[in-house]
């Protein structure tokens, strides 16, 4: 189940949406004051009421707001439309910050024909750009898109009003994952607000990059930024920005699974938003907090916030929260177990999201579906939502643009380079090597070779299909998806997983390479084996690496055909027996000659391989490893149970996760990358069986998965 997060880029534009016209300068109010008393001339006279307005509403609204009446007062009296329609301009801004949508748009509507029969046409981008921060505030961003174009249209270029309009169309974009799109934009922005020594709207452009670094993954320069933005939002007196940095960060820390301090970090955001025009950014924070409770597993917190926030949302007419929250309330019942609240909360979700056209939420929506449905024994509906969350994840992938694609190219491209420089640096290393080396050198260059060789081959094939996108994009749905998947989890894996191991080769074979690791025979022997097991350790990771890929590209044939699964797992305890010995780890199991199921033999033969690794991995020595099977009405269950670490709840929670990947080392320092486990839970998935983990932290965990008996 997703847990959404929404960026803050979003929730900071209120003041720079509803605020975008650029304020005159205006004279000395006593000066503007002699005028109002001395002047005779009704045009002079009704500027200075209106710089007037303008001047003070900042410190002394009733007074702004008395200079405003008179300034209505004097237009009505002159009989002159555009004086009037600019007065109430000004004040129907009042009616944003106050949450009056209808009332606001009914208005500005209105004066709109005044300014466009005397061609007034900033005064016309003005209004269009304030429709937008209405329409954007209430979830229409589709609506909001089209009249922050029209105001753009409208304005000069060079000013600074088409500027700050143009971050607004930034923030929109941003807040609809647009990054490739939006990121151009932000870029010349950033230096046009920074050579205007515009402060706030460049310590917007700061949290959007750090917004954006969030999306790449990159977390540490994420947090930089932010942090930067905070200490400029210091500077400038920006006491909402502050707090929006800080909802940034709670963000952060909740992705890094450091909860408590993603809770404090939270709960400074809502202290900060505490006035009226803030309460978007405050229900926004709310959210946050809602989301933080559940991953701290304090599941009634969780619910209290949630309703805390519709009572807001309902009461101020806000409906951009209802989907996610309602998505958020049926995440947390199925994790309860109660299913049919779970349930009633999804459709309710749905039902939001499709009003909206939120494709996003419909997505997540139909997933929990999916799963309350099943739950339940409603295998039709189940099988239906099943469908509609797939049909929107690939509605998803195929509005990225073709900027997004160039964008995963240039990556590729990068990759790919990066690892053929890797390539020389370990031959050069092991042509170092003296003749009575040779043996191991060349078996070594062949490990790494293999390795090297095949992630180049890989990165290569997918780049060719890559540059094929833009003609076959609307056939080829499953192409995009990988290359999306592959931008957020491949790179990941390769840089951290595949990197690590490399160079820890490479510092081994220099070490073996030294004078003195030559002369004691034994420490050499010792560090070859290391030097062997490292390298058997990354190319069991590749396997895996290379199965995900073609699953991701559905490469991989599905065959179900009723098989003997004792057979298939005497064939695995044989493959694994070394491993297991080598720990001295008691491997056995208890399946009996009638242990028939309807499965894959490839995939099964994968999945239960991945789960004894795992047991062997985090199973001290002198452990056991036990496989059991059992027959369960209409299905077969499997069970690999090990004597080993043990699992924690909150590592638990994560295995199975589909947004993230999770891995640890073992008891003798075994790496891991969590995409075996994944690959475990997608190919049981595909045989419309089930997996969890039981475990307990010192004394073992055991992996449950079943299959279909016909």
């Amino acid at each position: 189940m997703k847990k959404k997060f929404i960026t803050l880029i979003s929730l900071l534009c209120f003041l720079q949406l509803s605020t975008i016209s650029q304020e005159v300068n205006v004279m000395n109010t006593d000066s503007l004051e002699q005028i109002i008393q001395t002047t005779k001339d009704d045009t002079q006279k009704f500027e200075a009421l209106f710089a007037l307005h303008k001047a003070v509403k900042a410190q002394e609204p009733q007074k702004a707001e008395k200079y405003a009446n008179e300034g209505l007062e004097l237009a009505r009296q002159m009989g002159d439309e555009l004086k009037e329609a600019r007065v109430i301009k000004e004040t129907s801004k009042a009616l944003l910050s106050s949450y009056q949508f209808e009332k606001f748009d009914s208005i500005v509507h209105t004066i709109i024909l005044v300014f466009e029969a005397y061609n007034e046409t900033e005064l016309l981008a003005d209004c269009y750009n304030n429709l937008g921060s209405s329409q954007f505030y209430r979830g229409n961003v589709v609506k909001a898109e089209e009249y922050y174009h029209q105001a753009l249209e409208l304005y000069d270029p060079d000013s600074w009003p088409w500027a700050s309009t143009r971050l607004n169309t930034v923030f929109l974009m941003q807040s609809q994952g647009r990054n490739s799109e939006a990121l151009p934009v932000l870029l010349k922005l950033t230096k046009k607000f920074k050579a205007l020594d515009d402060e706030y709207n460049y310590a917007l452009c700061l949290v959007t990059l750090a917004s954006v670094y969030e999306t790449q993954g990159d977390f540490e320069k994420s947090r930089e930024y932010n942090l930067q933005y905070i200490e400029k939002c210091k500077d400038i007196g920006y006491v909402d920005g502050i707090a929006g940095g800080y909802h940034n960060l709670a963000n952060l820390a909740s992705k890094e699974g450091k909860n408590q301090q993603a809770l404090e970090y939270a709960l400074q955001a809502l202290e900060g938003f505490n006035k009226p025009h803030t309460l978007w950014n405050k229900v926004s924070s709310m959210v946050t907090l809602g989301i933080i409770y559940h991953q701290l597993g304090q599941l009634d917190k969780a619910l209290q916030t949630n309703e805390e926030i519709l009572d807001i949302c309902r009461e101020k007419g806000i409906n951009s929260f209802f989907s996610e929250v309602y998505n958020n309330n049926s995440n947390i019942y199925l994790e309860k177990g109660a299913y049919k609240t779970a349930l009633d909360w999804a459709k309710k979700s749905l039902q939001e999201a499709e009003k909206n056209q939120e494709i996003d939420m419909i997505r997540d929506a139909s997933y929990n579906l999916y799963e309350a449905s099943k739950a339940l024994g409603k295998t039709g509906d189940a099988l239906a939502y099943h469908e509609l969350h797939h049909q929107y994840k690939d509605s998803l992938l195929n509005e990225q643009n073709s900027k997004a694609i160039r964008d995963l190219k240039k990556n590729f491209e990068v990759t790919i380079k990066e690892y053929e420089n890797k390539q020389l640096k370990q031959e050069n290393q092991l042509n170092k090597l003296e003749i009575q080396q040779q043996k191991t050198k060349l078996w070594v260059i062949a490990i790494i070779l293999l390795l090297v060789s095949t992630v180049v081959l890989v990165l290569i094939l997918l780049n060719k299909k890559l540059r094929t996108k833009n003609r076959i994009i609307s056939e080829q749905r499953g192409e995009l998806e990988k290359a999306n998947r592959l931008k957020d989890n491949m790179f990941s894996i390769i840089a951290h997983d595949l990197r690590g191991p490399l160079g820890t080769l490479s510092s081994l074979l220099e070490f073996l390479d030294a004078d003195t690791a030559r002369e004691d025979k034994e420490s050499y022997d010792e560090m070859l084996e290391t030097v062997k097991d490292s390298a058997s350790s990354t190319y069991a990771l590749l396997e895996n690496l290379l199965t995900w890929a073609r699953q991701q590209k559905n490469e991989i044939s599905f065959e179900p055909k009723p098989a003997n699964l004792t057979e298939l797992v005497d064939e695995i305890m044989k493959l694994k027996k070394p491993a297991a010995d080598s720990k001295k780890i008691q491997l056995g199991h208890t399946l009996t000659n009638e242990l028939i199921g309807t499965f894959d033999k490839n995939m099964i033969h994968l999945v239960i391989r991945n789960l004894v690794d795992n047991a062997i991995k985090f199973t001290p020595e002198g452990g056991k490893v036990d496989i059991v099977g059992e027959i369960k009405e209409e299905e077969v269950q499997i069970a690999v149970a090990d004597s080993g670490v043990g699992i924690s709840e909150e590592v638990r929670m994560k295995l199975f996760d589909k947004y993230q990947l999770y891995s640890s080392k073992g008891t003798k320092n075994e790496r891991g990358s969590g995409l075996g486990l994944k690959l475990c839970h997608e190919f049981v998935q595909k045989h419309l069986g089930s997996i969890r983990v039981e475990s307990e932290t010192g004394k073992g965990s055991t992996f449950i998965f079943t299959l279909p008996r016909n």
